[in-house]
């Protein structure tokens, strides 16, 4: 098998090298590809198109390819896997009460496909990614391997696409496999420092959080972090930057991070990036130090030595957008350093939320987080 990354500005430039890589004698069956908001998505569209190439692609608020970081621009990986190895679909209309639904519908058009298919998987902001999650766990009747993000772009404006759609509200694009064909593993790691003793949710309802230990969710935050001018924003509403002070939901004995991208001051109660559950504990999160980046390549090291004997193919990486804010230009040593475990094909972006495997092998949408997937062609 053959892998190609390409990294351009331009349709033209996108263009451009796929005709030189075609000219190579190469012939690539399937590409994945992430793109800045503002590209001009159908002339994306039209070169794939053009070249008998199928695609899955997603916004973004960064780029890497191959241990560089860019900004509005395209990347790609092309793989010239046998078409009957993999299978695209696409969904849009994904309302808030309807994901679970069709996550389930998207399971059984996945077994009508494989025996057992896997997923990598791009979302647009607003759909429920833990709810896709459960109705593709509920749908197969088992844990599902599920890697990808959720798209990224300007004030939230986010799109997922394929070789004939583009959408931009409740859209899912899904690449399914042939997880007996084409082995998929990955891990998601954070490395945020948690603070002060686990607490309890008492009260919440989706991704709104209530109630912290029978007191006000709002009035329990501010005592841990003070009452910061930076909370409100330049129109006087109160809020907080998704890359300060995270909390860590415990689940299967591991840590879940959610990122609080609102408050409301009346309700006296914490907006989450991402949903959370009535009764779940969890503990405070401060935003780390530079050191996170090496324990954050460490447990990506333990990962490679788990899987010494099965080099991949090509790696994707799903990085949250709030990292990039947090670690500032320190990010860039994040990406390199995975890069560099595999010297593989690589490419990856900024996401608003992540898709992937703890280090207890349960699935979950995660924030503030590294979802690393690995690819590798069985022979």
């Amino acid at each position: 098998m053959r892998v190609e990354t390409i990294q351009a500005y331009s349709p033209v430039d996108l263009k451009n090298s796929v005709t030189k890589l075609l000219a190579d004698q190469y012939q690539p069956t399937l590409g994945i590809v992430f793109a800045d908001p503002e590209s001009d998505f159908k002339a994306i569209q039209e070169v794939f198109n053009a070249t008998n190439i199928d695609i899955i692609g997603g916004s973004t608020v960064g780029e890497f390819c191959n241990g560089d970081i860019f900004e509005k621009s395209i990347v790609c990986m092309l793989f010239d896997w046998p078409k009957d190895l993999y299978k695209i679909h696409f969904q849009d209309n994904l309302k808030v009460e309807q994901p679970y639904e069709k996550a389930i519908e998207t399971s059984q058009i996945a077994k009508s496909y494989f025996d057992n298919p896997s997923f990598i998987t791009l979302l647009t902001y607003g759909v429920n990614g833990e709810t896709i999650i459960e109705g593709l766990n509920v749908g197969l009747k088992k844990e599902v391997e599920i890697y990808g993000g959720m798209a990224g772009g300007n004030e939230l404006q986010t799109y997922v696409f394929s070789n004939n759609e583009l959408v931009g509200d409740y859209g899912a694009a899904y690449l399914i496999l042939d997880s007996d064909k084409i082995e998929i593993e990955g891990l998601a790691v954070s490395g945020w420092q948690t603070l002060g003793t686990p607490k309890r949710i008492t009260e919440s309802k989706e991704n709104i959080i209530y109630q912290i230990d029978g007191e006000p969710a709002l009035e329990i935050y501010k005592r841990y972090f003070g009452e910061y001018h930076e909370w409100t924003d330049q129109d006087g509403n109160l809020s907080i930057s998704n890359s300060q002070y995270p909390i860590q939901v415990i689940r299967d004995g591991v840590p879940i991070i959610r990122a609080p991208m609102q408050v409301n001051e009346e309700e006296q109660s914490l907006v989450m990036v991402a949903p959370v559950k009535e009764g779940e504990e969890f503990v405070f999160s401060v935003s780390p130090g530079f050191e996170v980046i090496d324990e954050t390549l460490e447990e990506f090291q333990e990962f490679r030595k788990e899987h010494h004997d099965k080099t991949p193919d090509a790696v994707i990486l799903f990085s949250c957008a709030a990292r990039n804010l947090s670690l500032g230009p320190m990010i860039e040593e994040e990406v390199a350093g995975l890069y560099n475990l595999w010297k593989k094909p690589f490419i990856g972006y900024f996401t608003f939320g992540e898709l992937g495997r703890n280090k207890n092998g349960k699935f979950y949408l995660y924030n503030e987080t590294c979802s690393l997937v690995s690819f590798r062609l069985k022979k």
